[in-house]
């Protein structure tokens, strides 16, 4: 699958689809603005292209919107989880900020919706991973650029509801320490487990998993690695 062939694109997520077929979520890092979007290929059992559409065509085409995470639900509805940089309200348009996105679409591709967080409330960060509950709530995870901590950025956890409204953020593990969320998975529908890389003010690196309950509240937390600073 190309989009230009002189540029560089590669896969960044993959889900199967109840017909057999694939969904195929590429990343374009080219010099063509207008293709720095969001790609999905449906893919079928021949490996021929059924579809593909291009996603954040909202934006100004110049934001550098990026897609992390494909997944889907038992409704057959699929979650991109990303970012893209956007102007704060009432503000110069060159003065663009990092923003966690998000986009739910059906299995023809259609969006549903689109929710970019926290733009009337000045958040900054990104969302890298998610995962659906039963109820077609979902649980984000990535950064929080304004954390309040100098020279860094903290852990961050989203939920939204299936409809696309901000449930919530908060700081994982908290606001103390500089580091980014970057897995996250559910257990039976009230226990979360985020996985999280922080730094202390040593700038020794550490590597910890949290489990967390549906609020983000943690209930226990285990340090996988550290690393020192040399």
């Amino acid at each position: 699958v190309f989009i230009d062939n002189d540029e560089d694109q590669f896969p960044v997520g993959v889900v199967q689809m109840p017909d057999s077929s694939y969904l195929m979520m590429l990343s374009y890092w080219g010099n063509d603005l207008a293709n720095e979007r969001i790609w999905l290929f449906k893919i079928g059992q021949d490996s021929e292209i059924v579809w593909q559409k291009v996603y954040a065509k909202w934006t100004l085409g110049t934001n550098d919107e990026d897609g992390y995470n494909l997944i889907k639900n038992s409704n057959n509805e699929y979650l991109i989880t990303g970012l893209y940089y956007q102007y704060n309200p009432g503000e110069d348009t060159n003065a663009r900020y990092e923003r966690p996105m998000f986009i739910k679409i059906d299995s023809t591709g259609n969006e549903m919706w689109h929710l970019l967080w926290g733009i009337n409330e000045y958040f900054y960060g990104s969302a890298s991973k998610s995962v659906f509950n039963s109820n077609g709530d979902s649980y984000g995870v990535g950064q929080n650029d304004n954390a309040g901590i100098p020279g860094g950025y903290a852990g961050a956890m989203f939920k939204l509801d299936g409809d696309g409204n901000q449930i919530f953020s908060k700081n994982v593990p908290d606001s103390t320490k500089r580091g980014i969320s970057t897995t996250v998975s559910l257990m039976q529908d009230s226990i979360l487990f985020v996985g999280t890389s922080w730094a202390d003010w040593d700038d020794n690196e550490h590597t910890t998993i949290y489990k967390t309950d549906t609020l983000g509240n943690i209930l226990k937390e285990k340090e996988l690695l550290q690393e020192p600073n040399t």
